[in-house]
């Protein structure tokens, strides 16, 4: 008996681990579309959800037939990443690879994130 109550016990810690929801992101209160005069004016990457900070991530955009990637080591858009956007004007933006934090330290993921540019 004490055998299966371990079991059932180790699994169901098991099974919510890898249950997790993946964290949603936002830039400026924004996760669908965001105008260029918002995002020129406020930089900030942020997790939807309550008690999570974002310390780093991948924005990525496409002009013409050109792929262009910034790592970047905070939660804010860079202003060399803004003068690139105002340049090239991109249908998207792509933010992915996030690292994600809790309260605690303890690491999270979070969806990417794809924002359609409005000019």
């Amino acid at each position: 008996m004490k055998k299966i109550t371990a079991l059932t016990f180790g699994f169901l810690i098991a099974a919510s681990a890898f249950c997790q929801s993946e964290l949603s992101l936002n830039v400026c209160g924004n996760s669908d579309k965001i105008a260029f005069s918002k995002l020129e004016n406020c930089h900030s990457i942020n997790v939807t959800e309550d008690g999570y900070k974002v310390f780093g991530f991948k924005v990525s955009y496409i002009y013409g037939d050109m792929l262009t990637e910034h790592k970047l080591e905070n939660s804010e858009l860079t202003d060399e990443v803004i003068k690139d956007i105002a340049a090239y004007k991109p249908e998207k933006i792509y933010i992915e690879n996030a690292n994600v934090i809790d309260v605690t330290g303890e690491a999270h993921t979070a969806k990417p994130l794809i924002l359609t540019m409005e000019y």
